[in-house]
């Protein structure tokens, strides 16, 4: 089973005592205590020691960060030590981290924070000024900033029991809201699927739909329904829009009804085209359906519809006929 680890970082010689009552604290609660000194961080051969500390930080559940008098190992960056680097390291993974400083050292930052400009002073708890520079760099940080002072391992003990405990209740109150909400939850994010998928095909639609608009050899069942009830039985009419497909229809011997016309008899809101020959008049109804409001012919595929917008009529002219 799964346990937390926890990854405790301080100095080593000035606070071994502090580090072995936290390892037992630690075993004792069934939880995995990662201390260097114990040969809990595994070593690589490929990186030096301190990295393999800071890898550590950064995969552990929970750091506890112990700030004493000492500044301890320097890590290579003159502003901090290898402990001071840790403590960074799990703030920056966003892990949870308990910081506790000896009550000592805590006290005196408030001097350092009233003369920290004065270049003469010394510090009697510190064996560098960077320590205090730490903790208020740390003090300033918008989140997981909490600094807990301690006199004795019993503190920090204390403070860890309760915080785990709060952890834990937490984790609960969590785990029956996440319940409650399930259904509410899966029904939110079934909907949110669906509206997906739904705007998916409507855009894959239009994609297709709009892909040959800009080109006057955009052909449609619009167009070929067209060019069937015309008698076009080879070939095909080409047009994307009203214009193109009204100057077709011209061309090949139709002309559009006014309303002062005694053939002008619309169904519904449409254009109607007559054509004569020698013994027949053709008649063409195109419902404005057919063209969007940029006056693009619509990809129409239904045939109820086809038939619907797009009507043909054939009436036998007498002998003696002639049009005007």
């Amino acid at each position: 089973m799964a346990r937390p680890r926890i990854f405790v970082s301080s100095t080593f010689y000035d606070l071994k005592h502090v580090r072995n009552d936290l390892d037992s604290f630690i075993t004792s609660l069934g939880y995995d205590s990662i201390m260097n000194d114990k040969g809990q961080v595994p070593y690589s051969a490929t990186q030096p020691l301190t990295d393999n500390c800071y890898d550590e930080a950064s995969r552990a559940d929970i750091l506890i960060g112990i700030i004493g008098g000492r500044y301890g190992s320097d890590s290579g960056d003159d502003m901090y030590s290898v402990s001071m680097k840790e403590i960074q390291t799990a703030i920056r993974n966003n892990k949870q981290v308990f910081i506790f400083v000896e009550k000592s050292i805590f006290n005196e930052h408030q001097i350092y924070q009233l003369n920290k400009d004065s270049l003469d002073i010394k510090y009697a708890h510190v064996d560098n000024i960077k320590i205090h520079k730490f903790i208020e760099e740390i003090q300033a940080l918008k989140i997981n900033n909490a600094m807990i002072e301690f006199e004795s391992v019993t503190d920090i003990t204390g403070f860890l029991k309760e915080q785990f405990a709060g952890l834990f209740q937490r984790l609960l109150q969590d785990r029956a809201t996440i319940t409650e909400q399930t259904t509410l939850y899966d029904l939110n994010e079934t909907i949110k699927q669906l509206k997906g998928i739904t705007e998916r095909l409507k855009n894959e639609n239009e994609i297709f739909t709009n892909k040959f608009n800009g080109s006057v050899f955009a052909v449609n069942m619009v167009v070929g329904r067209i060019s069937k009830l015309i008698g076009i039985q080879k070939g095909q009419i080409y047009a994307s829009n009203r214009e193109s497909l009204y100057e077709l229809l011209e061309n090949l011997g139709f002309s559009i009804v006014d309303e002062d016309d005694d053939d002008f008899d619309p169904w519904e809101s449409e254009v109607i085209f007559r054509k004569y020959t020698s013994e027949i008049k053709l008649m063409l109804h195109i419902c404005n359906e057919v063209f969007d409001p940029d006056d693009r012919i619509r990809d129409i595929r239904k045939k109820e519809q086809l038939e619907k917008y797009i009507k043909f009529e054939e009436t036998d002219l007498p002998d003696d006929y002639v049009p005007f």
